[in-house]
């Protein structure tokens, strides 16, 4: 399904039925992706693309935390 939200410009919203994954990156036991083998590639633009180096933790807030944050101002 496709929605344009403003001139020239689409979201597509999916679902994903099929990953395919090199050799020796799935641990089938706990059905989770060994980061340290991974090396992603990201898109940018146009011809544009990079790799994913450096990695990083970010704790999110819950929207109950947000929402008594934002309250509060």
């Amino acid at each position: 399904m496709a929605i344009s939200p403003g001139p020239g410009r689409e979201i597509v919203v999916g679902e994903v039925v099929r990953l395919h994954a090199r050799e020796g990156l799935l641990d089938l036991g706990r059905m989770r992706i060994d980061a340290d083998s991974y090396r992603p590639v990201g898109r940018l633009f146009g011809n544009g693309y990079s790799r994913q180096n450096e990695r990083f933790e970010l704790e999110r807030e819950t929207y109950e935390v947000w929402r008594m944050r934002r309250d509060a101002v």
